[in-house]
């Protein structure tokens, strides 16, 4: 299979720590290897392993392999941390990523998909609120739909490392 562009290839994994307590989504360029053991050191979790297919489907909708960082939409009570290889913000920015589907990928700008990404993360925290407050729901649906309008977001560029967690 030929991809318009090999070089935002990402490799995508599901991983959790022993204790099945925590949940990451680890997303990086295709040609890297992901070395779980200096992972844990850098991020101080405890022992990871692969989540299994029932966890894959339970917390971000998924079928093995169609994992996808467009799943954390999916992600509403907010369970996986999500974590971006940087090398995706570097000229020219783009990361190709399957549609919750392995059938077909997307080409999109990493900063778009991250902005997709936080701007869910805070329309659920923000539904969350309001959701105990009935009497305001008109209010809060004309707020979701002012939120919603695309805001470009200016990441931090302060990272050392070579992955860089989001939301």
């Amino acid at each position: 299979l030929h991809l318009p562009h090999p070089e935002a290839d990402a490799k995508n994994l599901f991983v959790r720590d022993d204790k099945k307590l925590n949940y990451y989504l680890l997303t990086v360029r295709g040609e890297k290897r992901v070395d779980l053991k200096a992972f844990r050191r850098t991020y101080g979790t405890r022992s990871l392993g692969f989540a299994s297919p029932d966890e894959l489907i339970c917390y971000l909708g998924l079928m093995p392999g169609s994992v996808s960082p467009l799943a954390l939409l999916r992600d509403r009570a907010r369970n996986v941390r999500f974590f971006l290889d940087e090398d995706f913000l570097l000229p020219p920015g783009r990361i190709g990523v399957h549609p919750n589907d392995n059938t077909a990928t997307v080409f999109l700008q990493a900063a778009d998909l991250l902005d997709l990404i936080q701007r869910q993360a805070s329309l659920t925290a923000e539904a969350m609120h309001h959701l105990s407050d009935l009497e305001g729901l008109d209010e809060y649906w004309v707020e979701v739909l002012r939120m919603a309008k695309p805001q470009r977001l200016h990441l931090p560029q302060d990272v050392v490392i070579a992955v860089r967690e989001f939301v």
